[in-house]
This record gives structure tokens, C-alpha cells and sequence, in this order.
């Protein structure tokens, strides 16, 4: 399949513009995010209004039991059977 020099000149042409619309949705998205950015840091640096908290105490989880003398024996077995 060929293409003459008008179809070639067409599809140039074309990829031309969708390459100019990408670029410039590019632009569009950086200039977005980087004012976004912006925004945030400006944000973050600025000072945070004095609150009052009330810090609720953290409930620890229960630990895992420890292992007991048979528990021990068990693996000790196990271990001696695989050697």
C-alpha cells in the first residue's frame, strides 16, 4: 500500500497539529500543577492557627503471648527432625 504525495503531505499536516494540541495541553497541565504547587507550599509555610487539642490516649494493641515450654520443645523437635 502507497501513499502519493498529497496523502503524505495531508498526514504530515496532521501529525503537525496533534503534535502542536499536545504540546499545548501539556503546557496547560504544567502551568496548572505548578501553581497548584504553589498554592500548597504557601500553605504549608504559613503559620498554623493556635488550637486547642485534646489528645485521646493511644490504646496499645495486646501483644502476642509468649511462647511456653512446650511451644519450644515442639519446634526443637521439628527443627531436629529436618537436619
Amino acid at each position: 500500500m502507497g501513499f502519493d504525495r498529497e496523502q503524505l503531505e495531508a498526514l504530515k499536516r496532521q501529525i503537525e497539529e496533534d503534535y502542536r494540541l499536545d504540546m499545548s495541553a501539556i503546557e496547560r497541565l504544567q502551568k496548572r500543577f505548578v501553581s497548584a504547587s504553589k498554592v500548597v507550599s504557601a500553605v504549608r509555610e504559613s503559620p498554623a492557627p493556635e488550637r486547642n487539642l485534646t489528645v485521646i490516649p493511644t490504646v496499645e494493641a495486646p501483644s502476642e503471648p509468649q511462647p511456653d515450654e512446650l511451644t519450644n520443645t515442639l519446634r526443637g523437635m521439628f527443627s531436629n527432625y529436618r537436619r
